[in-house]
């Protein structure tokens, strides 16, 4: 909370500061696993691991992605 001691402006940056966030998408638990588990995926086949072991890993985050909730 803002009090009359504030900076001067600091109203219009914590306006600023709540529409920022306010427009901003949200990201729901299921897609952010989902998204670090396919940056390891991505990692592990940079680094030479056959696709074929990572089938599980797959259609784990397939899974994950077709959550609705």
């Amino acid at each position: 909370m803002i009090d009359d001691k504030s900076e001067p402006g600091a109203w219009a940056a914590a306006l600023q500061a709540r529409e920022d966030t306010a427009n901003k998408p949200t990201t729901t638990d299921h897609a952010e696993a989902a998204a670090v588990m396919l940056e390891k995926v991505a990692a592990q086949l940079r680094a030479g691991q056959p696709p074929e072991d990572l089938g599980i890993d797959v259609i784990l985050i397939g899974r994950m992605m077709a959550r609705k909730t």
